[in-house]
């Protein structure tokens, strides 16, 4: 996953809270459902257009 990068642009903070808990248990029972959106940047590396908080959660457990 260090291939992915985020946006420059992003308009957010990613938080520890109560809904990424809950995201971190449905990653850890189902998986990811749905798909970051990329595009390609420098040297084979991408930068995330939407999906910072299931990489995020993702990462956080493991994956």
């Amino acid at each position: 996953m260090s291939v992915f990068g985020r946006s420059k642009s992003l308009p957010f903070q990613i938080k520890d809270d109560k809904e990424m808990f809950l995201l971190q248990e449905s990653i850890e029972k189902y998986g990811i459902l749905n798909s970051l959106i990329v595009r390609p940047v420098l040297d084979g590396y991408y930068e995330i257009i939407s999906g910072h908080r299931r990489k995020y959660a993702a990462e956080k457990l493991g994956y």
